[in-house]
């Protein structure tokens, strides 16, 4: 993907015209594991042997893919898999878009929107990785292992009344979550990241994912939706 360009920036839309489409500057990608039970269970954990932890992505993995985001023009690959890896999986999860520097007493009130994005993940080398107790950098982080939606405005009443969000693998229906199956709440979550971090605008909270992670292969295709019809993602994996 040496000839793509670099996105540091995903449409934040406020409205339905043209004119309420803004950029929103990604600063940093900050990602939650373990935050949901189904998933923990799956990845052979107990979900509440310890609380959910972060990671980063680079901003390199960020790829727009909402319908306002598209960035590749006709007969560009959308997403290549990495060379190095031969099991690479989607993680569903709701991306939190943070508009200011937090109040530790009300962090939901920092919160300026929300998307649905992609923890594109080489569970492969993630696997090598934990067994030789080394970091997940290239597990993770590869380039453009963040697609995201389109960034849709929203205070957290309206993220929390959204209902389930849902990724089609091949128009097979593979992963549904809800914000209520999360084992921290959104507004713990960011108060537990302050605690290590000073959220600000620019900084992008993937907030866990459900359970229905799986494989990915050359020609697939990928969509993740909510009942908000702005929230859509669609990527195709090269052929």
């Amino acid at each position: 993907m040496s000839h793509q360009s670099h996105f540091s920036t995903l449409p934040l839309i406020s409205g339905s015209s043209a004119e309420s489409i803004e950029p929103y500057a990604v600063r940093r990608i900050i990602c939650i594991g373990r935050n949901y039970e189904e998933h923990a269970k799956e990845m052979g954990h107990a979900p509440n042997e310890a609380p959910p932890f972060f990671f980063y992505k680079p901003i390199t993995a960020l790829l727009p893919a909402g319908i306002h985001g598209t960035t590749y023009a006709a007969g560009e690959s959308p997403f290549q898999l990495p060379h190095y890896s031969q099991n690479i999986h989607h993680e569903l999860e709701l991306a939190i878009a943070i508009g200011h520097k937090p109040n530790e007493d009300a962090p939901e009130q920092a919160i300026l929107g929300c998307g649905l994005a992609l923890d594109m993940t080489c569970r492969d080398t993630q696997a090598e990785s934990k067994k030789g107790g080394r970091p997940w950098d290239t597990a993770k982080g590869f380039d453009y292992s963040a697609p995201c939606s389109d960034l849709i405005a929203m205070n957290w009443n309206e993220i929390e009344a959204l209902g389930d969000f849902t990724l089609t693998h091949n128009e097979q229906c593979v992963q549904k979550g809800n914000i209520t199956q999360m084992i921290w709440p959104i507004p713990q979550l960011i108060t537990e990241v302050m605690r290590s971090t000073q959220l600000d605008y620019g900084d992008i909270i993937l907030t866990g994912t459900p359970a229905g992670v799986g494989a990915v292969n050359k020609g697939d295709t990928l969509k993740a939706y909510c009942d908000d019809e702005r929230l859509t993602l669609n990527l195709n994996i090269e052929k």
